[in-house]
């Protein structure tokens, strides 16, 4: 990705994000990650750890996921039953137009 490219995208995340606050959402930026976890010991505490997906590529792939504020509960469709941050930026941004619309219409 261009330094252009990565300019463009980081403006269209900001101005996603505010209206996702304004709609009572919260946009995450992360790498997918595959929903099968297991638990690691680090010293005294545990964690639980989800592997990265790698694409064929080897690379990591980045996504998004959308989080409710009113609920604590992530959007479906941002995740599924086998991965998480599944969707770009195209698809928060319908998301958020189809809940915009929604709110329009109450």
């Amino acid at each position: 990705m261009t330094t252009l490219e990565q300019r463009m995208e980081n403006n269209k995340l900001r101005r996603l994000r505010k209206i996702a606050r304004d709609l009572g959402y919260t946009i995450e930026k992360g790498y997918v990650h595959y929903m099968t976890g297991y638990q690691v010991r680090r010293g005294v505490e545990e964690h639980w750890c989800s592997p990265v997906y790698i694409n064929q590529n080897g690379e990591k792939e980045t996504g998004y996921i959308v989080k409710d504020d009113r609920t604590g509960f992530y959007v479906w469709g941002s995740y599924n039953d086998v991965y998480d941050h599944l969707w770009n930026l195209d698809d928060v941004e319908s998301f958020l137009k189809r809940e915009a619309e929604k709110t329009e219409r109450r």
